[in-house]
């Protein structure tokens, strides 16, 4: 394949979609950092394309930067941008919509705003990473309070904090499944047992999500909350691409990137 597909990712989601590509079974994947990107020349690279990921790990200065050297791609012709830096929406401002809109049932908000949760049981997470599996579920203002205490023992970083309102999950939260999009071509990932298999319906739904947020690559994760099937994360993280379950659907959908004409 003699056009190229290049992932910018945030310097501590770098390191396993690298190792990835350095295994061999898509030479024509490449890496780079976003710090790397901003010393590139965007005039000096082949047709194909350039997938934007990791939003969620950068400050407003990388983002600036990066949607700069973005939009130095996008002006040639023979490059396709996916996932644009700023406007592309991150997984605070995705959940927050999908729930202002009416069209899921979790709720998140960020430690900092000093809101009282309506809703029980909640989770603490980072907004920066993908929620855990098996997120700690809180269920009351003095489990919350007791979590942020221990939480900010450790030095966690506050403005990173979200809780999120989890309601119908039970003693913990049940197997989920992932949606991943690259490109027109979206992958499920439900390996676990007990995970819910989404219908033709719920998948179209989830796309729609994806193209409200702008997302061309990234993913939903959905899980049973009592009877609601709901969003629970979405993001843009890079490692999605190393799931081992999805490995050659993933490596073909990003080989099928990139404007026609680079096509091999």
């Amino acid at each position: 394949m003699a056009r190229g597909v290049h992932l910018v990712a945030g310097t501590a989601g770098v390191a396993p979609v690298r190792r990835l590509a350095a295994a061999g079974p898509a030479p024509w994947l490449r890496v780079h950092t976003y710090g790397e990107t901003a010393k590139m020349d965007a005039a000096a690279f082949p047709p194909g394309a350039w997938v934007f990921t990791d939003l969620d790990r950068l400050d407003d200065d990388a983002a600036f930067t990066a949607m700069q050297f973005h939009d130095r791609l996008g002006a040639r012709g023979d490059i396709v941008c996916v996932n644009h830096p700023t406007r592309t929406l991150r997984r605070f401002e995705l959940l927050r919509l999908l729930r202002n809109m009416g069209r899921n049932v979790v709720d998140v908000f960020r430690v900092e705003d000093r809101r009282a949760p309506s809703r029980w049981p909640v989770a603490v997470r980072t907004e920066s990473d993908p929620l855990r599996e098996r997120p700690r579920l809180l269920r009351s203002a003095a489990e919350l309070d007791a979590e942020l205490d221990r939480l900010e023992g450790l030095d966690a970083y506050r403005p990173d904090l979200l809780v999120v309102e989890l309601p119908g999950a039970e003693d913990r939260l049940g197997p989920a499944t992932r949606l991943l999009r690259i490109g027109d071509v979206i992958l499920v990932d439900a390996g676990a047992a007990g995970a819910p298999r989404p219908s033709a319906a719920e998948l179209e739904a989830a796309r729609e999500t994806l193209d409200l947020a702008r997302v061309g690559f990234g993913s939903v994760t959905l899980c049973r909350l009592g009877r609601t099937l709901a969003i629970v994360d979405a993001g843009t993280d890079a490692a999605t691409v190393t799931a081992p379950s999805l490995q050659p659907a993933i490596l073909a959908a990003l080989g099928r990137l990139g404007p026609p004409e680079a096509a091999a």
